[in-house]
């Protein structure tokens, strides 16, 4: 069941690349992997920004769970952006490409000729209210750049709103959001066979 429910996310989420452009690609066997989370970037369903949407999280968050409950939400996020979500993306690249390719990314840029680096655009968290849910939803700019320059840009592209699962777990809004970084590693990973061929 699991199987044909990713099979259907991705065939219905494609991310556009352009083989030409990404050909360098075919010589590489590491790739670094940057999330970024640019001051316009966008959060929740009415778009507002990252600020905004920390300080009504911490409020909820404290009453859920009081008295510090959006302290300790705020360092989960945290710990999301800088760890939870990277790896998560990393790894399901890596375990969907390893079939088809020697390509790995990892989560720096040490002793590597490019990165890529993942911009978020939008997150969307849902929700999970027990009886109705509502899977996160997540949008990125994806730069493939040179390590030691990221300035000089390669090849850049944006991918479609890509839908995470339903999360568990106490943050479980931070989970959602790492299964729509999971599905975009992974995603991305059967876009690029058809350049790594």
């Amino acid at each position: 069941m699991t199987l044909l429910f990713i099979s259907s996310i991705s065939f219905a989420q494609r991310i556009k690349i352009d083989k030409k452009q990404l050909a360098f690609l075919k010589e590489e066997t590491k790739i670094g992997v940057l999330l970024t989370f640019p001051e316009d970037f966008v959060m929740d369903g009415s778009r507002i920004r990252e600020t905004d949407f920390l300080f009504i999280k911490e409020e909820t968050w404290n009453e859920r769970i009081p008295p510090d409950g959006g302290r300790k939400w705020l360092e989960a996020y945290e710990t999301s952006k800088k760890e939870d979500w990277v790896n998560a993306f990393v790894t399901a690249f890596n375990e969907t490409i390893a079939k088809h390719s020697n390509l790995r990314f990892t989560p720096n840029t040490v002793n590597t000729n490019y990165t890529i680096i993942v911009e978020a655009d939008w997150i969307y968290m849902g929700y999970n209210g027990g009886i109705i849910a509502q899977r996160a939803k997540l949008v990125t700019t994806l730069r493939f750049v040179k390590s030691q320059n990221i300035e000089d840009e390669l090849y850049s592209t944006t991918t479609p709103v890509i839908r995470g699962g339903i999360g568990e777990g106490v943050f479980n809004d931070l989970c959602r959001v790492k299964e729509s970084y999971d599905m975009t590693g992974y995603i991305l990973a059967l876009q690029l066979k058809k350049v790594l061929k």
